[in-house]
């Protein structure tokens, strides 16, 4: 029983280019409308920070280290008191691989790029920990969240130490540091 394959049944040709294309140009413009979306709401979040000051700069020469430089996860930061209202300005918000130290003076927060927060601690008002900030959600109390005032805002920045025992040296010296202990 031999069949000739030109004899057996075929899948019916396309038929229906229009309407293919007219839902395929639908599509794109639906994802295209959904990024134009996308990219307003955040420049219209950002223009909700337009009045908060750039943060203040590292001293050129800093003061004397109380910890060494740990690795650590900056997760951004937020107003303080609402932990998913993320800062969209001056890099604040944005989560990357840091470098944070302890110093005599304040709090030193830096990566192998170009940001380089320095929290004073005059602005420092409070260091405590959490199980994270701004959706960047952590073991409990594995986070460090250092309340600080930015201008006339009060701002929440949490930073990860990477090692659990560099994580307990961290938080100590930073709490000493606020608390006026190690001055």
């Amino acid at each position: 029983m031999t069949t000739l394959l030109y004899l057996e049944p075929h899948s019916a040709p396309i038929t229906h280019v229009t309407s293919r294309i007219i839902l395929t140009l639908t599509v794109i413009v639906v994802v295209a409308f959904a990024l134009w979306g996308m990219r307003r709401g955040w420049l219209g979040k950002a223009k909700q920070f337009d009045d908060l000051p750039v943060p203040m700069k590292a001293p050129a020469t800093l003061s004397v280290p109380i910890t060494e430089n740990f690795e650590a996860r900056f997760a951004g930061s937020t107003i303080s008191g609402k932990w998913l209202q993320r800062i969209t300005v001056h890099d604040l918000g944005t989560p990357r691989s840091v470098v944070a130290s302890v110093h005599n003076s304040g709090i030193l927060v830096t990566d192998e790029a170009d940001f380089r927060l320095w929290i004073s601690r005059d602005s420092i008002s409070h260091i405590r920990t959490g199980r994270g900030i701004a959706g960047d959600v952590v073991e409990p109390d594995g986070m460090t969240i250092i309340t600080w005032t930015l201008g006339d805002q009060l701002i929440d920045s949490g930073i990860r130490i990477a090692r659990h025992g560099d994580h307990e040296i961290f938080l100590k010296a930073a709490i000493e540091l606020v608390n006026g202990v190690s001055a």
